[in-house]
Order: C-alpha cells, then sequence, then structure tokens
C-alpha cells in the first residue's frame, strides 16, 4: 500500500494517534501506561508522487558486532530504503545525503528525536562504530534506471535517565513519575528530500 501524509495534515495526523493510543480515564500520578493495542501505527511505505517511495523498519534485538544497540546503547536503528518510482515527474536523479535530510523518530508519546551520525552513535568502541557506519544509509544517487538505497538511520533515546530499556521494551518516564509504555514499531519517521531546488517533507511509519 503507497500512501502520503501532507505537511500540514502530518501534525494533526500524530496528535490523533497520539490522543487515540491512550488507554482512556485520569492516569494517577506515579501511574503506568501500557502499550496502545487499538491502533495500527502509520503506514510503513509511502510514496510522493512523482518524487520518491520510501520504507521504514524497526527490529526488535537488532545487533550490530554481536551487540543488542538497544539495550545496551539506547541506540535505535531504523533501516531505511528509498527509491524513486518507475515513472517519475521529469528526469532529474535524486541526491541522498543524509546528514542534510532532517531525520526525524516522533514516538508513540510525542517525544521526538533527531538522527545522529553512525561516528557520534557510540563512544570507546571502534569495531561498534565501524559496523554502525558500514551499514548506515550511504549518499548516492538515486537514478530512474532503477535500485534503491537502503541503509539504517540511527536514533538515541535522550535524554538517558528518561528511558528505561529492557531487551525490546521500552518505558518512558515523563514529568510527575508517569511511565509510558513504547512501541517503537508503531513511530513516524519524518525528512526532508531536496529536488530541483524544492525541498518536500516526507513521512512513513515504522513497522517491524
Amino acid at each position: 500500500m503507497r500512501h502520503r501524509i501532507r505537511a500540514p495534515l502530518a501534525a494533526l495526523a500524530v496528535a490523533l494517534f497520539v490522543a487515540c493510543s491512550s488507554t482512556g480515564g485520569e492516569v494517577p500520578r506515579g501511574g503506568t501506561l501500557g502499550k496502545p493495542t487499538a491502533s495500527n501505527g502509520f503506514v510503513s511505505n509511502a510514496q510522493v508522487p512523482g518524487l520518491v517511495i520510501a520504507e521504514a523498519r524497526w527490529s526488535p534485538g537488532q545487533k550490530f558486532d554481536g551487540l543488542d544497540v538497544l539495550d545496551e546503547e539506547q541506540l535505535i536503528a531504523v533501516f531505511v530504503k528509498i527509491g524513486l518510482p518507475s515513472k517519475s515527474a521529469d528526469e532529474q536523479d535524486v541526491q541522498l545525503t543524509p546528514e542534510q535530510m532532517e531525520f526525524r523518530l516522533q514516538l508513540q508519546d510525542g517525544t521526538v528525536l533527531d538522527a545522529i551520525s553512525p561516528e557520534s552513535a557510540v563512544k570507546g568502541d571502534e569495531k561498534l562504530t565501524t559496523a554502525l557506519v558500514d551499514k548506515a544509509l550511504q549518499h548516492g544517487f538515486l537514478k530512474l534506471s532503477g535500485g534503491v538505497k537502503e541503509g539504517f538511520v540511527y536514533f538515541k533515546l535522550r535524554p538517558k535517565d528518561d528511558f528505561e530499556v529492557d531487551g525490546r521494551d521500552v518505558v518512558h518516564v515523563a514529568g510527575g513519575g508517569v511511565r509510558r509504555e513504547l512501541d517503537l514499531s508503531r513511530s513516524l519517521l519524518s525528512f526532508q528530500l531536496t529536488r530541483g531546488g524544492q525541498s518536500t517533507p516526507f513521512f512513513i511509519g515504522v513497522a517491524r
């Protein structure tokens, strides 16, 4: 299924998603909000007509150099595929420059995380850093002749003390001691893509 969300509707969609995800009723101080079950999240693949097609996925227990980076480093690794549709509005190739694409990950409770470079994702572990760099979304051109660019985009749970991670389970400790259980596969990924001098926002759900 292909779908697009126009920029003016994105904030409304997120607000409705967060609101509808509530378990209902007033949460007592220091209480816990469980993972929403009524919502299926956002669509995990999308298309801007005449521009690009893309999808995003997150896998529990994702390992790099044998290390579960979410559990050990509070690092969310989202796998992204981006390509050109078979019929494009013009004949221009699209150049991908990940650090200029303003990747952001909006979690289930509305928390927004900015992407970080693989070089700065961890400290003091050269082998792990090398593995993150090797598997990251790379620079390059999307060509009408076919093929896609794919790789990981990284997000760090910050502030660190506001999140608890146990395996694939993530809890956001909010103000007043309220704890919110999060399902990362129901997050929203956004980025900007520039083509022909025009920047277009892109929104896709993260699926498993």
